[in-house]
């Protein structure tokens, strides 16, 4: 598992999935990225990154906490974005943004700012998740269907 730790030591971590061999993959404190406020794991390209709320980045490592890449430097034309979540389908990032209360996206391949689907709510979007075919394991001989904005297993 992966997580994101933020405030006067903010850091990005992995533990196995029991709480062992817990490890800083990324000590932030000597940068000016001090809310990483979410992590996505790339399995495809090994690849760990999140998304600073402070300095409205996404930033990347490896899986063992090596070859730091910064996907861009400014997530939102404007700057004035505060992300919470985010998650990637293909190469879309979508994120949930806090002082807009929207869902923003980017082409998380070429860090071009794509637009928002406007406001969604009266208050924040605290996390997105995103469900497809592709990410149900077809052997598990359940999925997850809609029915009237509703969850049931069918």
């Amino acid at each position: 598992m992966f997580w994101t730790d933020w405030g006067s030591t903010p850091k990005i971590e992995r533990a196995s999935m029991a709480g062992l061999n817990r490890t800083v993959l990324v000590d932030l404190t000597n940068s000016s990225q001090i809310w990483p406020v979410a992590v996505f794991v790339d399995y495809t390209e090994d690849r760990v990154y999140w998304i600073d709320a402070y300095d409205d980045v996404i930033d990347s490592t490896d899986l063992h906490g090596q070859n730091r890449r910064k996907l861009s430097d400014s997530v939102h034309p404007t700057r004035n974005i505060l992300p919470f979540d985010f998650t990637v389908y293909d190469d879309t990032l979508y994120w949930g943004d806090w002082n807009s209360d929207t869902i923003e996206k980017l082409n998380w391949t070429t860090a071009e700012y794509l637009g928002g689907f406007g406001v969604l709510t009266s208050d924040r979007v605290f996390g997105l998740g995103l469900l497809d075919k592709s990410r149900q394991p077809a052997a598990a001989g359940k999925k997850i269907v809609f029915y009237n904005y509703n969850f049931c297993y069918k």
